[in-house]
């Protein structure tokens, strides 16, 4: 079967299928052999945390069974959120315990995903797209911190409207930050969520339409070229303390419930969307609060709890 968003993708995924049962690895990957993507196959969490380990870098997604001998998924999970590179892939839990209790287990590791089993076609197809997506934002951020020529200084005043504003600016945001992957990750989603819901108006339902029709970013690049939406700019300011940065993202929408998105929600597992500012507060930041009606997302990085001594002095 070919999935809506794969050969849109300008690189081809690569993903490790963990499950002690090999009809379930077979149906997997079956599912996608008209796609781009790339499976690799381990028949339990000891012989998948050989593979990440060999090479942390290789895989895009886990598909993850919860219940294995020689290692289960959970205590997969627990090691790769020790692992500076392996905590960053997105680990997509599969497993025939389907109390909500188990769920918000794996939820509290850092699974960004859960499904039940036996789950439909149609529901790995809609989650494991929605992370691949996840995953290609994650690269292109990273590879405009890579290209980073110097840290920028502190006490800075941006103005952006663009996806491509959003890539350059999370990156060089998080240049400043100690564990910067991390940080560009969760600097990346405010801001995405500042100009699609907040400035250009797109609520929770339209996305998840727009991204199964898969005109997500044409959508946004319609309502950017909008004389309306031309007049609204997302604003990002940096602000150094002795010891601390604050990370300031407004932008000109009405504002939302943000609450509700701090977490990750059970009743929101099968959504195509919806984890961002989840996300966000999950990546290592001191704080993360929402000012006012929640159109201003406000980040406090404490840099007295960097444990690398070098990466402290530079910081400081």
């Amino acid at each position: 079967m070919q999935t809506d968003h794969s050969e849109k993708l300008p690189f081809a995924p690569v993903i490790l299928v963990v499950d002690d049962e090999p009809l379930y690895r077979e149906l997997i990957i079956d599912t996608f052999h008209d796609s781009n993507y790339r499976f690799v196959e381990a028949a339990n969490g000891e012989a998948a945390w050989a593979l990440l380990n060999a090479d942390p870098e290789h895989f895009d997604i886990i598909l993850l069974d919860r219940d294995m001998p020689h290692c289960n998924g959970l205590e997969l999970l627990r090691r790769m959120k020790k692992d500076r590179i392996l905590k960053t892939i997105p680990v997509i839990f599969q497993s025939g315990m389907s109390d909500a209790r188990d769920i918000q287990q794996g939820m509290e590791l850092g699974a960004y995903y859960y499904l039940s089993k036996p789950y439909q076609q149609k529901q790995l197809i809609t989650v494991l797209t929605t992370a691949i997506r996840e995953r290609y934002h994650y690269y292109l951020v990273k590879q405009q911190l890579q290209q980073q020529q110097q840290t920028p200084q502190p006490d800075l005043n941006f103005s952006f409207c663009t996806l491509d504003e959003i890539y350059r600016l999370s990156s060089l945001v998080a240049g400043m930050l100690p564990n910067a992957d991390l940080a560009a990750i969760g600097i990346f989603e405010l801001m995405l969520n500042a100009i699609e819901h907040g400035n250009l108006g797109i609520n929770y339902h339209e996305k998840g339409v727009l991204i199964e029709q898969g005109l997500w970013e044409e959508e946004i690049m319609r309502r950017l070229g909008s004389l309306q939406s031309n007049k609204r700019l997302a604003t990002l300011s940096v602000e150094r303390q002795q010891n601390c940065i604050t990370i300031t993202i407004c932008d000109q929408g009405e504002g939302f419930n943000w609450q509700q998105y701090l977490n990750f929600d059970i009743n929101r597992l099968m959504d195509n969307h919806g984890r961002g500012i989840a996300m966000a507060n999950h990546c290592g930041f001191s704080s993360l609060t929402f000012l006012g009606n929640g159109n201003c997302a406000r980040i406090s990085v404490d840099l007295t709890t960097v444990t690398d001594p070098q990466q402290a002095s530079e910081l400081l």
